[in-house]
């Protein structure tokens, strides 16, 4: 069964395999766009992530003054806790 016949399916073949891998690459750079579309910016404050660089300074300040005062406090109750006077062989109540 060799001769034009043949030679046309294989022709039609090869289209058919043309069109559909065109297809399948045009899908592919859709989808690929579609993941690695930027986002649209916040249209008001309050959408947008994140916090102010100054802001960010006084949270970073206030963090820092709170861990500051917790140390001294759990420092304080150590050094009160010792001038109790009791031994420190004595079981805990």
């Amino acid at each position: 069964m060799s001769g034009r016949g043949g030679d046309d399916r294989v022709e039609h073949a090869l289209e058919h395999a043309e069109r559909v891998l065109l297809d399948v690459s045009h899908r592919v750079v859709h989808s690929l766009e579609e993941l690695l579309r930027v986002p649209e910016p916040a249209a008001s404050r309050w959408h947008r992530a994140g916090i102010a660089p100054r802001t960010e300074r006084l949270f970073n300040a206030a963090s820092a003054a709170l861990l500051l005062v917790l140390a001294a406090g759990w420092s304080w109750s150590i050094v009160e806790a010792g001038r109790d006077g009791a031994p420190a062989s004595a079981p805990p109540v």
